[in-house]
This record gives C-alpha cells, sequence and structure tokens, in this order.
C-alpha cells in the first residue's frame, strides 16, 4: 500500500515537472514510464496552474484597472510554465 502511494506520489510530480517550472526533488523519474503514468493527473496540474493564474487576476484586478490585472495574470501563468506548452 505504501508503495502504490509513493509511485503515486512519484506520477503526480512526474506531471508538475512535465507542466511548470516548479522545482521537484531529484529522486522523481522523468522517463517514458512515469510520464505516460503522468496523464492521468495532467488535468489536475492544468487546474493549479488556472488557479494560479485566477489568484494573480484577481488580487491584482482590486487594485489596478482590470486590464493590468488580466496582464499579471497571464505574466504569472508564463513565468509558472515558463510558456513551455
Amino acid at each position: 500500500m505504501r508503495q502504490r502511494l509513493q509511485h503515486e506520489v512519484v506520477i503526480f510530480l512526474t506531471a508538475v515537472m512535465f507542466f511548470t517550472r516548479c522545482p521537484v526533488p531529484r529522486w522523481v523519474g522523468h522517463g517514458e514510464n512515469e510520464l505516460n503514468a503522468a496523464a492521468r493527473y495532467f488535468p489536475w496540474v492544468g487546474l493549479g496552474v488556472g488557479l494560479w493564474a485566477a489568484l494573480w487576476t484577481g488580487l491584482a484586478a482590486m487594485f489596478l484597472p482590470l486590464p493590468l490585472g488580466v496582464l499579471l495574470g497571464l505574466l504569472a501563468t508564463l513565468w509558472g510554465t515558463g510558456a513551455f506548452h
């Protein structure tokens, strides 16, 4: 049971590593098998990236005009993902 949970954590962190610039531990593999298995977590990582953008957009829009808030949200997303995809 514990090995299965550790394996799922590795697969999730592989998905995070693939779609973002967030640092992950060195022990996380990045081979073909891990990436194929990580596909099930891609929507969750995408949701996290979207929430990151929404957070920055919402916070910036409280204090700045909306177009600038949207621009800051976009820049936060570009920074978080490295504009890889």
